[in-house]
C-alpha cells in the first residue's frame, strides 16, 4: 500500500493535535503541519501532499485564499476544509476555490474515520488508471470512464451542443472553437434534413475528444474535403458514420502528450521543427532546423518522382487498370513515408495516405475508362505539384512559407477521390458548403 503525505493546516495547536491523533489510526500516513495558509502554500510548492486538512480562519492568510493559491499549481492534492462555521457561504466558497469536501468542528471521531477511509481510497485510485472499454472516439480507447452525450434532433438541442462546449462549460483546449464550429455545421445540415444524431465528449489526461455519430448519409470524402478546407489544423478521423476530433489540452503540447504523431517517431525525427503551424516558416529556416538524416531521404524522392512519372506516362498511352494504379499507390506510399516524418506536414501526409488507401480499395467495376483517364491526369498534376514542393522548399529554399502549396496538394488528393462520387453526393457537398 502506498504511503500518503498529509498536511494539517491550523493556527490552533489543540486543533492540530486532535487531527493528528485521529489520523494515527491509519497506517502509511506521513503527517506534517503548517501554522497558517501562507506557510501551507510555501510547503505545497516544495512538496506534493496527497491530503490537506485546511482550517478556514487563520492569521496571515486564511484557508480560502491558501486553497485558491495551491490550486493554481497543484490540481491533484485533495483539500478538505475544516471549519467551525457551519454555514453555506463558507462551504460554497471553499468548494469554489478547490476544496473537495469539508469537516465541521467539533469533530465527530466516527464520522471523521469513515470520511478519511473514503478519502484515502479515492486517492489510491487516482494513481491507478481505469479506462472506458466502450469509448466511441476513433483515436484512443484509453479515456476516462465519464463522458458527455448530447442527443440532437432539432435546432434547440443543436444549440445546446454549442452552449455546452463554448459558453457554459468552456474547456481549456487548443482549437476548441474551430472544432466545435465545424461539428456544429455538419450537425445543422443533419437537423435541416430531419436526422437525429449524437455528440459524445470524452477525455484523457492529454486530450479532449468530440465524436459526432450518424454521419453515414454523407460520404467520407466530402466530410474530409470540408475538414481539410475549413479545419486544416485539426486532428480528425472518419469511419463507420463517425467523425472524431482530437483537441490537445492547454499545457499538453505534442511532445508532452506522449501520444499521436510524436509517439511513433525515432529520436532524429523528433528533433524536427516543432513550431506552431499558425506561424509562417521560411523554407531556409525549416531546412536548417531539420535532421540531417531526413534531408538525405528528401534527396532520394527525385528518383521516386521519375518512376511514378514514367508509370503514369505509360498508363496515359496504353490505358490503366487496377494493377497499374496500385503500383502508383505503392510508390506514393514510399514517398509519403518521408512526408509523414515531418510534423509540420502531418495533414498533407494524412491526405496522401488517404488517397493511397482509396486507390488500393478501388472496385474494378467502378474503374471505368473515363474515370481511369481522369485519374491519370490528376495524378500527373499532383506529382508535378509534389516535385515543385520538394524543389522549392528543400533544394532552392525560396519559399517564404513552407505551407504555400498545402492547399493545392490537399485539393488534388480530394479531387481524385471525387471522381467516384455520385451526383447526389456532389449536391450534398454544395449544400454543406453554405456553412
Amino acid at each position: 500500500m502506498m504511503t500518503m503525505d498529509v498536511l494539517v493546516v491550523d493556527d490552533n495547536r489543540d486543533n492540530t493535535l486532535t487531527l493528528e491523533l485521529l489520523l494515527e489510526d491509519f497506517t502509511n500516513l506521513r503527517i506534517e503541519e503548517a501554522k497558517n495558509g501562507q506557510e501551507a502554500v510555501e510547503m505545497c510548492r516544495k512538496k506534493h501532499y496527497h491530503l490537506i486538512f485546511m482550517d478556514l480562519m487563520m492569521p496571515v492568510m486564511d484557508g480560502i485564499e491558501a486553497t485558491r493559491l495551491i490550486r493554481e499549481f497543484d490540481k491533484k492534492s485533495m483539500i478538505i476544509a475544516v471549519t467551525a462555521l457551519d454555514d453555506d457561504e463558507s462551504k460554497e466558497k471553499m468548494i469554489l476555490y478547490g476544496a473537495e469536501d469539508f469537516i465541521v468542528k467539533p469533530i465527530d471521531s466516527r464520522v471523521f474515520h469513515k470520511r478519511v477511509e473514503n478519502y484515502l481510497e479515492i486517492l489510491r485510485y487516482r494513481h491507478e488508471k481505469s479506462y472506458d472499454n466502450e469509448a466511441i472516439n476513433l483515436f484512443d480507447k484509453k479515456v476516462y470512464n465519464r463522458s458527455t452525450v448530447i442527443r440532437v434532433f432539432d435546432a434547440a438541442s443543436l444549440s445546446e451542443f454549442w452552449e455546452y462546449f463554448l459558453a457554459n462549460e468552456k474547456k481549456n483546449a487548443y482549437g476548441l472553437s474551430e472544432g466545435v464550429r465545424i461539428l456544429y455545421a455538419l450537425g445543422a445540415w443533419q437537423v435541416r434534413n430531419g436526422r437525429r444524431f449524437t455528440y459524445v465528449g470524452e477525455e484523457s489526461d492529454d486530450f479532449y475528444y468530440i465524436t459526432q455519430e450518424g454521419l453515414d448519409t454523407i460520404s467520407e470524402s466530402i466530410i474530409r474535403h470540408l475538414l481539410l478546407k475549413h479545419y486544416p489544423e485539426g486532428a480528425f478521423l472518419i469511419g463507420d458514420g463517425l467523425l472524431s476530433i482530437r483537441l490537445p489540452k492547454v499545457g499538453k503540447g505534442i511532445s508532452e502528450a506522449g501520444t499521436g504523431v510524436m509517439a511513433t517517431m525515432d529520436t532524429d525525427t523528433q528533433s524536427i521543427l516543432r513550431k506552431g503551424h499558425e506561424n509562417k516558416i521560411p523554407a531556409s529556416e525549416f531546412v536548417r532546423d531539420s535532421a540531417i538524416g531526413l534531408m538525405d531521404k528528401i534527396e532520394a524522392l527525385e528518383s521516386l518522382e521519375d518512376e511514378v512519372d514514367a508509370t503514369l506516362f505509360e498508363m496515359e498511352k496504353s490505358g490503366a487498370g487496377k494493377e497499374q494504379f496500385c503500383d502508383v499507390a505503392a510508390k506514393l506510399a514510399e514517398y509519403n513515408e518521408v512526408i509523414e516524418a515531418m510534423i509540420e506536414f502531418q495533414h498533407l501526409a494524412f491526405a496522401i495516405g488517404s488517397l493511397i488507401t482509396f486507390i488500393k480499395n478501388l472496385d474494378d467495376a467502378a474503374l471505368t475508362e473515363e474515370r481511369s483517364r481522369k485519374m491519370v491526369v490528376l495524378l500527373t498534376n499532383m506529382l508535378s505539384d509534389l516535385a515543385s514542393w520538394r524543389k522549392t522548399i528543400f533544394i532552392e529554399q525560396e519559399a517564404n512559407d513552407i505551407h504555400y502549396l498545402d492547399s493545392s496538394l490537399l485539393s488534388s488528393c480530394l479531387q481524385i477521390e471525387m471522381i467516384f462520387e455520385e451526383p447526389s453526393d456532389a449536391d450534398g457537398d454544395d449544400d454543406l458548403e453554405l456553412f
